[in-house]
C-alpha cells in the first residue's frame, strides 16, 4: 500500500476498491476470451448486430416472456449475450458467477447428497475483510 493512507481511510474507499478488483478482472476475462478460437466470429456477430432486434428481445425478456430465437437476428444477439456471459461467469459479484455457483452447488448436492447444515455469512462491503485488507487500518478480524 501507499505510504500516504488518508485517501484509503475514506469510508467510499472499500467499495472503489472492490469495484476497481473487478474491472481488473473483467478485463483478465476479455483477453483469456480475446485469445479463443471463436473471438473472430463472436466479433463478427457482435459488429454486425442489429439494435432494434435486441431492443425487442430485451422488452419481450423484460416482460416475462419465453423467448426462443426464431430468426438469425435473434440467433446472433443470443450468441452474443451467451458470449458475454461466458466472460462475466469470471467476475466476482457478478450474476453470472452467482449463477454458476448456485449450478456448482446444486451439481455436489445431486452428487453427494444434501448438506447437513448450511452457514451463510453475509458482511456488508465497508466490513468486508478484503475491504479491511485494502484499507490496512491493522485491523484484527
Amino acid at each position: 500500500m501507499y505510504y500516504d493512507k488518508q485517501f484509503q481511510l475514506e469510508p467510499q474507499y472499500p467499495l472503489l476498491a472492490l469495484h476497481h478488483e473487478q474491472i481488473k478482472q473483467c478485463t483478465t476475462a476479455g483477453f483469456l476470451t480475446a485469445s479463443k478460437q471463436n473471438f473472430a466470429k463472436t466479433t463478427e456477430c457482435l459488429a454486425n448486430l442489429d439494435p432494434d432486434v435486441l431492443q425487442t428481445l430485451a422488452t419481450r425478456l423484460k416482460n416475462g416472456e419465453n423467448v426462443t430465437p426464431q430468426t438469425d437476428a435473434e440467433k446472433m444477439c443470443f450468441a452474443v449475450i451467451h458470449d458475454v456471459d461466458i466472460i462475466a461467469q469470471r467476475i466476482p459479484g457478478s450474476n453470472t458467477s452467482k449463477q454458476h455457483s448456485r449450478n456448482e452447488i446444486w451439481s455436489i448436492i445431486a452428487h453427494r447428497g444434501a448438506p447437513n447444515w448450511f452457514i451463510t455469512f453475509t458482511p456488508g462491503d465497508i466490513s468486508h475483510p478484503i475491504s479491511l485488507y485494502f484499507a490496512s487500518t491493522k485491523e484484527k478480524f
